[in-house]
């Protein structure tokens, strides 16, 4: 047989067969098991991408159940930003798995081409790439290597997500895959550790993110243990002169976070500031962006807005440059106060009588972190490295805690205010600065303390409609946007709920859940669903 055409032999069920040939063209790709190749079917003249598995590599039953894995996921997946399975079929030497074909090529040679992707790109690329994970794992799908190679562009530019060679499926709620797989540089920590599920996904898509914005990968090095060793500390920095935004930047460190219950879902990341800077993100980019950035957007009902944001936001970065210290500079409490007035109001919780809640905060994760005083007057941050510290307001002990095994397991180590390790200089400094800056106009009541580790902030996430708090005391603070509030008692299964009035009252939970008030129990399971993944929690 010419070795150009690859035939397919159709038997009927009345014995008859049916020869329907493919001609082979280029190479487009080529792993350690399998090649690809563009063929066109010669019946109709359809194109299609071929991945070829020579049955001589594939002798080993790990390769085979892989090769079934893959077939079983994809053969089932139908969705406009996944890459559409066609037809499936073997001969004496090979197996071949027909799929769309996207003359584009992937995001890896669009960058290998261009450098960098500019913010606009981006965010249709990533918007795209975001609907295709939202669809896989609504289907219990984890993909476990989203990578620019398996992210396809077609003739129109539309993203495509292929290649499941090492994709699987969740069998059941709560199960952690075990399998160490993927591309190095874009593996989650918790593949690494052999236990995963779909945040892994997300924190390859938060690498995505970075790499086509500046070049390359965060945790890039020259060999794959090094790179593992680096994704575990989740310590990644920006190149000097980084030139992408602010709201960029905040969405990868809050995407490249190594507890993976910290990290945004989906549709919390669609919801971040990134995706809305003034403008209409496109659904698909302009093909002259293969060779050249694209303009600015130019539909016309947006573009007058779009330029005033614009300025608006480049006169707010310019001062916000202009009063912020140099890395030369020693950070001063006036440089602190101004540059946190720009971030935000000052948020108050109402907590429940008789425990230990957050009573004030400021989240200034855009540079340091999130600062807190407790209603027993300890202050605390919880800062974006994934480090935290507590100050006992009694004492004067510093509780620092480093990240350890994990953010359940943190290494602690205890300080007097006025005595620690030179390398928490900055910490202790910041502690100090966001102390003064909470107990401003804010009555505190001191409460003696017997020098053990204080109740501290361990988890907070923000959603569309509130922000939670799990304290180490296993209490649960969900102050929403609308000014209620929830406050669970885990271990005594008791909530109190705070009205727009500021009113409290205090019920069992079961009693809240069982009860007449609507509002309540909408909000009671609406905290428990966003906090599924951060603690055990059932009605």
């Amino acid at each position: 047989m010419d070795e150009y055409i690859i035939e397919q032999t159709i038997t009927k069920s009345t014995g008859e067969k049916i020869i329907k040939q493919y001609a082979k063209g280029r190479l487009l790709g080529k792993g350690s098991d399998t090649e690809v190749f563009e063929v066109v079917s010669l019946e109709n003249k359809k194109q299609y991408a071929a991945k070829i598995y020579p049955k001589t590599k594939l002798k080993s039953s790990k390769l085979k159940q892989k090769l079934k894995t893959e077939m079983r996921i994809q053969t089932k997946l139908s969705h406009q930003n996944i890459i559409k399975f066609e037809n499936f079929f073997e001969d004496t030497e090979n197996i071949y798995i027909l799929i769309e074909l996207c003359i584009n090529k992937n995001l890896f040679e669009l960058l290998r081409r261009r450098k960098r992707l500019t913010e606009i790109e981006a965010q249709c690329y990533i918007s795209q790439l975001i609907s295709g994970l939202k669809y896989l794992h609504s289907k219990k799908i984890i993909h476990r290597d989203l990578r620019l190679n398996n992210l396809f562009l077609t003739e129109k530019l539309e993203l495509k997500v292929g290649d499941f060679a090492y994709a699987t499926k969740v069998e059941f709620d709560g199960e952690r895959k075990k399998s160490i797989c993927g591309t190095p540089n874009f593996m989650a920590p918790e593949v690494i550790d052999g236990s995963h599920s779909y945040e892994a996904d997300i924190w390859s898509l938060g690498i995505v993110l970075y790499t086509i914005l500046l070049g390359k990968p965060p945790f890039h090095t020259d060999n794959s243990q090094k790179t593992y060793s680096k994704i575990k500390s989740g310590n990644f920095s920006y190149p000097e002169n980084c030139s992408i935004s602010d709201s960029a930047k905040e969405l990868i460190n809050r995407i490249l976070i190594v507890d993976f219950t910290l990290r945004p879902s989906l549709d919390q990341i669609l919801e971040s500031d990134f995706f809305h800077q003034g403008y209409q993100v496109p659904k698909l980019m302009n093909l002259s962006t293969l060779v050249a950035p694209p303009s600015e957007p130019r539909e016309a009902k947006d573009i007058q807005e779009y330029k005033e944001k614009r300025e608006t936001r480049d006169l707010r970065m310019s001062t916000r440059k202009s009063s912020a210290p140099k890395k030369s500079e020693k950070l001063t409490p006036e440089q602190f106060k101004a540059n946190v007035k720009m971030t935000g109001s000052i948020y108050t919780g109402h907590g429940a009588d008789g425990e230990v809640y957050i009573k004030k905060w400021i989240d200034y994760t855009s540079k340091y972190g999130l600062g807190y005083l407790m209603s027993n007057g300890n202050c605390g941050v919880s800062y974006i490295d994934s480090t935290r510290m507590i100050l006992n307001a009694w004492t004067s002990q510093v509780f620092y805690m480093d990240k350890g095994n994990s953010i359940d397991k943190p290494l602690i180590t205890e300080y007097n205010i006025n005595e620690y390790p030179d390398e928490l200089k900055k910490k202790v400094s910041l502690l100090q600065y966001f102390k003064t800056y909470l107990e401003t106009d804010t009555e505190v009541n001191i409460e003696e303390s017997d020098g053990k580790l204080p109740v501290y902030l361990k988890k907070w996430m923000v959603t569309k409609h509130a922000l939670i708090f799990r304290l180490s005391s296993k209490l649960v603070q969900v102050n929403f946007m609308d000014h209620t509030e929830i406050t669970i008692n885990c271990d005594m299964r008791v909530i109190t709920f705070v009205n727009r009035k500021g009113e409290k009252y205090k019920v069992p939970l079961f009693k809240a859940l069982h009860g007449n008030n609507e509002d309540v129990i909408r909000r009671i399971k609406y905290t428990r669903d966003a906090l599924s993944h951060m603690i055990k929690f059932k009605s």
